[in-house]
């Protein structure tokens, strides 16, 4: 799975998942919302920010996005596949390829053995050879986002905010975090296994 740098975003970001079915899930009243008082408005950022890190933790457990509305440079390793994630629109190349058009057609195989055989490169050097593609990820991901990724986000946030200290005190142990959305994102997995 090639490593991701976000370079800019849209403000704000269309979230998969509404403000309002987050606070329907935490049980807290929809009035926050529209309220003018700093408290409930502080209460509605620290939410929001909740939301954006369960959505990044997702995606980041899947390979996949969710949320469009960025501009991500994405560093492939030439061993690994090329592709895309859905919702994303190449735009330049630099590393190892110079031009889009370079990367249709590569076959890793053939580079492998080439470089080795003419001893150029050593099996691992030619592995460790990358390139980063700059990507725009369209803003109708968050329409299109599965159930599945949409409950797993929900409940991420929730967990965040029930359980805002991570660390014990006064010999309480603090509870681990449950796996559940993990399982949930399970099938959404589309990150390559390298061998």
């Amino acid at each position: 799975m090639p490593t991701a740098v976000v370079l800019s975003t849209t403000d704000p970001i269309t979230e998969p998942v509404s403000m309002s079915v987050v606070l329907n899930h935490l049980r807290l009243e929809q009035s926050l919302l529209t309220s003018t008082d700093d408290t409930a408005k502080a209460e509605v950022e620290y939410l929001q920010l909740l939301l954006s890190s369960a959505r990044e933790a997702c995606e980041g457990g899947t390979g996949r996005y969710f949320a469009g509305g960025r501009t991500l440079e994405l560093t492939y390793e030439l061993r690994e596949p090329y592709a895309l994630p859905a919702g994303a629109t190449a735009t330049t190349v630099r590393g190892f390829f110079q031009s889009l058009d370079d990367l249709k057609g590569f076959n890793w195989e053939e580079y492998r053995k080439g470089a080795t055989i003419n001893r150029e490169l050593s099996v691992g050097e030619a592995a460790t050879q990358t390139y980063t593609v700059t990507v725009t990820l369209d803003d109708s991901l968050a329409t299109q986002c599965p159930a599945l990724a949409k409950i797993a986000i929900l409940e991420l946030t929730g967990e965040w905010y029930r359980n805002r200290e991570t660390s014990s005190s006064a010999g309480i142990a603090s509870r681990e975090l449950p796996v559940s959305y993990r399982q949930k994102l399970a099938p959404l997995d589309i990150r390559p296994i390298l061998v």
